[in-house]
């Protein structure tokens, strides 16, 4: 679980859809777990693409998380598959876009689509990106829309935790493998965690 002084974050990802076999969102929560950020330890948790079970999956290893040592961040990943770089989403809603994709179950979007108000990340996106970009992060940048999809949908949930728990949430949109290898990824969303935790900090 790691020492008292370590700050614990649950990183969650998620494992293969449609044409991504190989998922670098759960690769790198997989990997972020077993080296974590210097003066973090990390709890992985690898989610379903599917609308029922993901807030199911990512809610039990919260409880677990919660049960011993309570985590200061919640880090949620996605893949985005059409574009290169990294997206760090401020909102994440109930409403889900209705378009003619399923998830992996077969259910579609419009299953689990809810009104409702958006909910906000409290992290200082600003800060964050220049850090980013101090770190040599070009091919970041923030975005105010989630997708729509199944990581909108565990976004909304985690945010939802977030608030209801007082710890802070993001989620963080990777790009596939072809625009930028494994290796960068992790190092890029490592370098996410700790600067998130020293914003967070400074408050």
């Amino acid at each position: 679980m790691g020492s008292p002084s370590e700050a614990l974050v649950l990183v969650s990802g998620f494992g293969p859809f449609e044409a991504v076999e190989l998922n670098p969102s759960g690769e790198i929560a997989r990997a972020l777990s077993a080296a974590p950020p210097p003066g973090t330890s990390v709890r992985s948790v690898v989610l379903p693409v599917s609308f029922e079970r993901a807030p199911r999956a990512w809610d039990d290893e919260f409880g677990t998380i919660l049960a011993g040592q309570g985590p200061a961040l919640l880090l949620a990943l996605g893949v985005v598959s059409t574009e290169p770089g990294f997206r760090l989403e401020r909102y994440g809603g109930p409403a889900l876009k209705p378009i003619p994709r399923v998830d992996v179950d077969g259910r579609s979007a419009q299953e689990f689509s809810r009104a409702g108000p958006r909910l906000e990340s409290p992290v200082d996106f600003e800060g964050l990106l220049a850090a980013l970009r101090a770190r040599g992060v070009g091919d970041a940048r923030i975005s105010e829309s989630a997708g729509g999809y199944v990581c909108e949908r565990i976004y909304h949930h985690v945010l939802t935790r977030s608030h209801e728990h007082a710890v802070p949430a993001l989620f963080v949109h990777v790009p596939q493998l072809h625009f930028t290898p494994l290796a960068r990824q992790i190092e890029v969303v490592g370098w996410v965690v700790e600067e998130t935790l020293a914003l967070l900090a400074g408050r």
